[in-house]
């Protein structure tokens, strides 16, 4: 999903090859009975509409954005139907939440809404939103990757957990704010606005002068990190670009991209690399210092590049 909305993002600044690499990519995934065809993270097999989790849903961002009309996009729905009912009679605090829901979740189905003019799914998109500041950002600004049902939540401030909220309240403010649906009179995108620059706020207090952020933003013990350094600078490009954000913010994540663009960072051969691992055993293994490679890295920081590559009018020809 990183590399697919990187690559979207290149292409819709004019990069022609990105666009390519990005209609290869998919299209070796979506089949045309059934569906999006992958390999969820434990290697079982989803096709005919099964999917895994929430997470499994950024890729319909670009999906929706070149083949509105494909069988997966209907199947995503119609395993997010049930879930959207149950929840909007759910209380946030008996659910399970965590920030990736507003990239890989709520993101993706508010642009199915504006792409089918809807409304209620877009106010859907906006309430899992909510329903994931209410719960996970603290009153001193922190924000925790999740929180189980009737549970304290956890991971306060971990970088890549920061990231994903930033990036999913950036994008969903952004295709909405150029969306006829802005005038739909949907409720709770000023509160996600006020969200996202108090977010961007507090993580720009812990940015390091050579523009990386730690694994745990407010604990230097933990080390610089790649992704959620990428991810974060990101979403301060995107919400600048947008207005969403002072424009002092972009500087930021253009020194964020200088630092990751670097030998720590990259591979020889072009893969991000200083990216800690999945998160499932909790605090201790991702403060330990143990770091993988892992391609999220250069997919959020893609964002930045075509960021600038709009604002500097450098569009490369189609």
């Amino acid at each position: 999903g990183c590399q697919t909305e990187g690559l979207r993002e290149l292409a819709e600044s004019g990069d022609a090859e990105a666009e390519s690499a990005l209609r290869a990519h998919l299209d070796f995934f979506l089949d045309d009975e059934r569906g999006a065809v992958f390999n969820d993270p434990l290697s079982n097999l989803c096709e005919n509409g099964k999917f895994h989790s929430e997470e499994d849903f950024l890729p319909f961002v670009a999906i929706t954005s070149l083949y509105p009309e494909h069988k997966a996009v209907q199947m995503f729905l119609k395993w997010a139907a049930p879930r959207m009912k149950k929840n909007a009679n759910t209380p946030a605090n008996r659910r399970f939440l965590s920030t990736e829901g507003c990239y890989t979740y709520a993101y993706p189905l508010m642009k199915i809404a504006i792409s089918r003019g809807d409304p209620k799914l877009a106010q859907f998109a906006l309430d899992e939103i909510l329903a994931r500041i209410g719960r996970l950002v603290e009153p001193d600004g922190g924000i925790c990757q999740r929180a189980p049902a009737n549970q304290n939540p956890g991971l306060k401030n971990w970088g890549r957990g920061a990231a994903w909220h930033m990036l999913g309240l950036a994008q969903t403010l952004r295709a909405l704010g150029r969306s006829p649906l802005k005038n739909a009179g949907l409720q709770g995108a000023e509160k996600i606005k006020k969200a996202f620059a108090g977010g961007a706020e507090y993580l720009a207090r812990f940015q390091n002068p050579d523009g990386s952020w730690h694994c745990f933003v407010d604990d230097p013990a933990t080390l610089p990190e790649s992704s959620g350094t990428a991810g974060i600078a990101a979403a301060f490009a995107l919400g600048a670009e947008a207005g969403l954000l002072d424009k002092s913010y972009m500087p930021r994540a253009e020194k964020a991209l200088e630092w990751f663009m670097s030998p720590q960072n990259i591979e020889p051969d072009g893969f991000s690399k200083n990216v800690t691992q999945s998160n499932r055993i909790g605090d201790a293994f991702q403060r330990s210092g143990y770091r993988v490679i892992m391609p999220i890295s250069s997919g959020l920081a893609a964002h930045i590049i075509a960021v600038k590559t709009r604002g500097d009018g450098k569009r490369r020809p189609a």
